[in-house]
């Protein structure tokens, strides 16, 4: 699957425990995992599933425990599910991906 909007090729894994191993390759020479490639690789980020977006954004904006470097939008990987990016004080990428509504 390829998502053009965060500029990346993407394969799941489903993990013996439930969870989900994706795997990423760069799409374009604008890709962060490019540029990451480039740096020596490594893991790039992890990922939580939030019932609440927006929510979760806010209160790491209010409390300056993380930078918000991509605000929420479709990814065509995960059913076009929203998803946003921060960066922590400690410069670890974190994923939130918003929760399937029921």
């Amino acid at each position: 699957m390829v998502d053009t909007v965060q500029g990346v090729r993407c394969q799941f894994m489903q993990m013996g425990d439930g969870g989900l191993l994706e795997l990423l390759e760069p799409h374009g020479e604008k890709s962060p995992v490019l540029r990451h490639l480039q740096k020596g690789g490594g893991l790039y980020h992890l990922c939580f599933e939030v019932d609440d977006l927006e929510g979760t954004l806010q209160r790491l904006r209010d409390t300056g425990e993380a930078v918000v470097v991509c605000e929420p939008v479709p990814a065509p990987a995960i059913d076009h599910r929203r998803v946003a990016f921060v960066v922590t004080a400690d410069r670890d990428l974190i994923e939130f991906v918003e929760a399937v509504r029921r």
